[in-house]
């Protein structure tokens, strides 16, 4: 079982630890959880308040909570509505929406159903979801809060007509995947973009995949 006390450990040995966001207090996890009505996975809710909130990680980093929580481009550039995260995710395995999506749409322009049931449509297929990171090409690693298979990390490629495929492994393991080199980082050679805007990491080297 991955370690958090081991993460820390070698986030602070790579000089990483101090780009890390501050961690977030316990009340103040509770407040997201009773606002947006989810229990955060164990795994990611203990980083979050032991190590950090955004910084770097897989991909181009880690995304702070808050930024994931107001303005998420895999819904469109909208503000997350509220009820997206409790909408059970409903799914097991690899997953495309866009059929059902597509013909939700067609039934707005018939004037079948309204813009607020194609908003429920999409949020029943796709809810119950955070995302954690963007992995460029309009991709994202997300993480399942709510639902039947409430913990692993998914990617969700639905943008571009490949769907949600899960990774099978939970917060923790998928950080360390990448801490051990099993993940790619795409943030520059010399700084960090995912959570702030370019941030010096000096004598960081050229990261694998950039």
């Amino acid at each position: 079982m991955t370690d958090i006390a081991a993460i820390k450990r070698q986030l602070k040995e790579r000089d990483y630890l101090r780009f890390m966001g501050s961690p977030l207090s316990h009340s103040e996890l509770s407040h997201i959880e009773a606002t947006f009505g989810v229990a955060l996975p164990p795994d990611y809710r203990a980083f979050l308040q032991e190590i950090g909130n955004g910084g770097p990680g897989p991909f181009y980093g880690l995304l702070l909570i808050a930024k994931a929580l107001d303005y998420d481009d895999r819904l469109w550039g909208e503000r997350v509505p509220v009820s997206h995260l409790a909408a059970p995710f409903p799914h097991t395995e690899m997953f495309d929406p866009a059929p059902g999506v597509a013909i939700a749409d067609e039934r707005v322009e018939r004037g079948e159903i309204t813009d607020d049931e194609l908003s429920r449509i999409i949020h029943s297929a796709t809810g119950g979801n955070l995302g954690i990171a963007h992995q460029g090409r309009t991709h994202s690693a997300i993480l399942v809060v709510t639902g039947p298979t409430r913990g692993p990390v998914w990617t969700d490629a639905s943008d571009s007509r490949q769907g949600f495929h899960p990774k099978g492994i939970g917060f923790l393991e998928w950080y360390q995947s990448w801490l051990d080199g099993g993940l790619p980082t795409m943030w520059g050679p010399r700084e960090f973009t995912g959570a702030y805007g370019a941030v010096e990491i000096p004598g960081l080297g050229r990261p694998r995949g950039s």
